[in-house]
């Protein structure tokens, strides 16, 4: 009787080890959106070095593994529209250098709406006449779409 006990409790202790190293729904969706504005940033930073076809395929890669079905629809009809003179997953501040961006880079869950996150990293503002560095700001919701976290709005 008293080995079933030990076996119990070494289960027990077994599980409770392996859960934790699991990292959690929030951690998990924090590392995808980690990595995808860290790619994205990379494509923009160097926007310059690709004709407009591979930064087309770059940019539309990441969206289709990284946003909802329904954001990308939304992204590729705004981007025909507006011949990607404004970008809605950061609000136009892409581009930044890599490691300001690493650096400055932060994701948080925000506790105001189900599912959403906070991300922000400092950008420079290139403003002829005040040249200055500030906060940008962006808000998005994730849903788990075909067993995947995917960003499903931004604003």
């Amino acid at each position: 009787m008293r080995r079933i006990g030990v076996f119990v409790v070494t289960l027990i202790l077994m599980f409770n080890i392996g859960c934790s190293n699991t990292p959690s729904k929030d951690e998990q969706i924090i590392t995808l959106l980690r990595d995808f504005y860290i790619a994205y940033n990379e494509v923009w930073e160097n926007a310059k070095s690709y004709n407009h076809e591979e930064f087309k395929e770059k940019v539309f890669s990441l969206q289709s593994k990284y946003c909802s079905n329904k954001l990308q629809r939304k992204l590729k009809q705004y981007y025909e529209s507006s011949k990607f003179d404004h970008d809605l997953l950061t609000n136009d501040f892409g581009g930044t250098n890599s490691e300001k961006f690493k650096s400055t880079l932060t994701i948080v869950k925000d506790t105001t709406k189900e599912e959403s996150y906070i991300v922000s990293y400092v950008v420079k503002i290139k403003a002829p006449s005040t040249p200055r560095e500030e906060k940008n700001v962006i808000h998005l919701t994730v849903i788990n779409e075909e067993g995947n976290y995917k960003i499903d709005e931004v604003w």
